[in-house]
């Protein structure tokens, strides 16, 4: 006896009504849709807050040129190229009082003060590092008493130097050109850094 496949076939009808359904409800008008969420627009700042923004991006400039030194000192740099790099560095910025003068008028009275106390910052770096350009000596060469004095009571940031003797029976004690060398970058290091520091604290009361 075989076997019959019955093959069952919708009624038209159900077939019929589905598809109207599905025109009636693809028809629909667009106001019967959920709004799309308008994009938002951005503030506008005003032109108190742009002059600033213009004002901070001055100083984090003049700022990543400053470290952009301290890259170049610890790449392991001779004095004759150190210099040559340290006056590149300052052509690339400029008039420090220019820029000064420029960029502290564009902060509001209140933070000029602050905004001025950063140039101090960047002045002492690069003040370090262009006295640095004399420590380049080797053995046997450094600085007197006096002179080291000198640039502690100059460069506050400036860490301690160990002094040494001229020979084993001398009296006469000088700072190594090395030590000195290293330590006015830290100072320069240093002052950039604390430059950052009020740079990010300005930009927190924009």
């Amino acid at each position: 006896m075989r076997k019959r496949t019955i093959l069952v076939i919708p009624q038209i009808g159900a077939v019929l009504l589905l598809m109207t359904q599905f025109s009636c409800s693809s028809s629909k008008s667009p106001s019967s849709l959920p709004d799309a969420q308008s994009p938002s627009v951005p503030t506008q700042l005003n032109p108190a807050e742009i002059a600033q923004q213009q004002g901070i991006s001055e100083l984090r400039r003049i700022h990543d040129s400053v470290d952009e030194l301290r890259v170049i000192a610890e790449g392991g740099i001779s004095g004759e190229e150190f210099s040559r790099r340290f006056t590149d560095s300052l052509l690339k910025v400029g008039d420090l009082d220019t820029s000064k003068q420029r960029t502290v008028a564009r902060f509001p009275e209140a933070a000029r003060a602050s905004a001025a106390v950063v140039y101090t910052h960047f002045q002492n770096a690069f003040d370090a590092y262009r006295e640095s350009k004399r420590f380049f000596g080797g053995p046997g060469t450094g600085a007197a008493q006096s002179e080291y004095s000198e640039l502690k009571q100059r460069f506050s940031l400036m860490p301690e130097v160990q002094s040494e003797s001229d020979s084993v029976m001398s009296e006469h004690r000088y700072y190594p050109a090395p030590g000195i060398l290293n330590a006015l970058w830290v100072s320069a290091v240093q002052e950039n850094r604390v430059a950052a520091d009020s740079i990010a604290t300005l930009e927190q009361h924009h």
